[in-house]
């Protein structure tokens, strides 16, 4: 006897699962990078309620100048085209932790997109600071 599914439950699971692959896609290349390869790598991860996949992860890690610069251009990090007068919906997210303090001005910090996503590299007294968000 054939079963039939509720095309809703369908769709649900199928948004369920877009939803987590958009979370850990990038966890599971440049994130495990950062973490197998640096010390005191801390993370902060805020998801937006609901189905849309919209989220932000802020990371931490301490790692060389040397590190930082091979990472970047490893991972296809380009200038910001604003320098310092980048624009607020450019900035860094909101990360309320008391270990996330990325540099104040543009003029160092790296920027890469695809497609919704958009994330932001800098290197301050011997951090890498990385934060990607999509919406």
């Amino acid at each position: 006897m054939k079963k039939w599914y509720s095309p809703w439950a369908v769709l649900v699971f199928a948004v369920v699962v877009m939803s987590g692959m958009a979370l850990f896609q990038s966890q599971s290349g440049e994130l495990h990078h950062l973490k197998s390869e640096c010390s005191r790598y801390r993370t902060f991860l805020k998801e937006s309620p609901g189905f849309t996949g919209d989220f932000y992860r802020c990371v931490r890690a301490r790692c060389s100048a040397e590190f930082f610069e091979m990472f970047r251009k490893e991972q296809g990090f380009v200038t910001q085209q604003n320098g310092e007068d980048a624009p607020r919906s450019s900035g860094w997210s909101v990360c309320n932790e008391n270990w996330w303090n990325p540099p104040e001005d543009f003029k160092n910090t790296f920027v890469k997109t695809n497609g919704d996503q958009r994330t932001l590299l800098a290197f301050k007294d011997g951090y890498i600071y990385y934060d990607i968000s999509a919406w």
